[in-house]
């Protein structure tokens, strides 16, 4: 599918493979973010594996993948680097401000329904550039579905999930079968970004009546620079036990569960600020439980010398850190899945 160009003829393509002809729809998509990248490698595998087996007839729904759902985002280059996660242009997020497309009371009393009214809805929205079109390409193509996952990374980190407090059980479930080593849960999360939008328009329509709501999660595989071809084939693997596991393939299971995780809120991440710019050198690794008031970095001011220790707040696990070796102040640069709320409103960083 191609999208509007700014100025003058040229196109962006956005390309998804659709397997199966019949039953629920699942949605895999990556790249969102463009410049976190092992998402994509890992769904080209799932590619090619759904090939085969939809080949020798073991696909039991349907499945789309878009190994790469935001080529304007990878397109994009600015002093001689990649810039995936801001549209250049306006310096908006590409994960954040999906639309709220319910009006305050109205319910459904199916999902189909809800489904009819929502493509209606964001069919009818107004939109002006390739970012407001790929928005809404990519959340009418999530809309149909009813297993959505979108496939992220962070700096350095371990797998790790966001998802609905509602969703929670299943979470888990899923967090075991995925390697997950942390699940940040929350009513909502704030900025709507991608999965998170999509159940602030489910659930008010859904209100006390009993239809499945799809299940959506921001699925983060690891660290920008965690590319390895095992890794990348592992997920692929768990990707497939996974969809099997949810009756969309009928295949041996391959790989083993992890150890169960508790989701814990996001509000209740702790995103530990530097007091001052500078090098910082870390104490402790993405996967690794702290407790309060333990040593998780030292930071150096390359001009004075001066130094100064990051210690944490809370306790629980350090899911993720910075990438970047220099640090301004105020800037957070390690995170910790803490089990008590710290903070209320938007809790998704930029």
């Amino acid at each position: 599918m191609e999208l509007p160009a700014p100025v003058g003829s040229g196109r962006y393509e956005l390309q998804a493979w659709e397997f199966g002809d019949k039953g629920p729809l699942a949605y895999l998509q990556a790249g969102l973010h463009a410049d976190e990248l092992p998402g994509v490698l890992v769904l080209h595998r799932l590619r090619e594996a759904l090939v085969n087996l939809e080949l020798a007839g073991a696909l039991r729904g349907r499945i789309r993948l878009l190994p790469l759902s935001n080529p304007v985002g990878i397109n994009q280059r600015f002093l001689a680097r990649h810039e995936g996660r801001f549209e250049l242009g306006s310096g908006r997020n590409f994960n954040r401000g999906y639309p709220r497309l319910t009006r305050a009371g109205e319910q459904c009393d199916s999902l189909t329904k809800a489904r009819s009214l929502l493509l209606e809805r964001l069919a009818g929205l107004s939109v002006g550039g390739e970012l407001e079109r790929l928005q809404q390409i990519l959340f009418g193509w999530a809309l149909e579905a009813d297993l959505v996952l979108d496939l992220h990374c962070d700096s350095e980190a371990v797998v790790h999930f966001y998802g609905n407090t509602r969703q929670q059980a299943e979470l888990e479930t899923i967090g075991r079968r995925l390697g997950a080593e942390a699940i940040l849960i929350a009513e909502e999360a704030g900025g709507m970004s991608f999965d998170d939008a999509l159940l602030q328009n489910w659930y008010p329509l859904r209100g006390e009546a009993d239809w499945p709501v799809p299940l959506a999660v921001t699925v983060e595989l690891r660290g920008q620079r965690d590319l390895a071809p095992d890794l990348m084939a592992q997920d692929c693997e768990r990707l497939l036990d996974l969809l099997t596991e949810r009756g969309w393939l009928v295949r041996p299971l391959s790989t083993e569960l992890s150890p169960p995780v508790n989701a814990t809120p996001l509000a209740g991440v702790e995103g530990v600020q530097a007091p001052m710019g500078g090098i910082v050198h870390y104490l402790v690794s993405p996967g690794q439980s702290v407790v309060v008031g333990q040593p998780l970095a030292e930071l150096l001011d390359p001009a004075s010398g001066e130094r100064c220790q990051l210690n944490a707040g809370v306790a629980g696990v350090c899911y993720a850190r910075l990438l970047s070796p220099l640090v301004v102040a105020g800037e957070e640069v390690l995170f910790i899945a803490g089990t008590t709320p710290l903070r209320e409103g938007e809790l998704l960083g930029l």
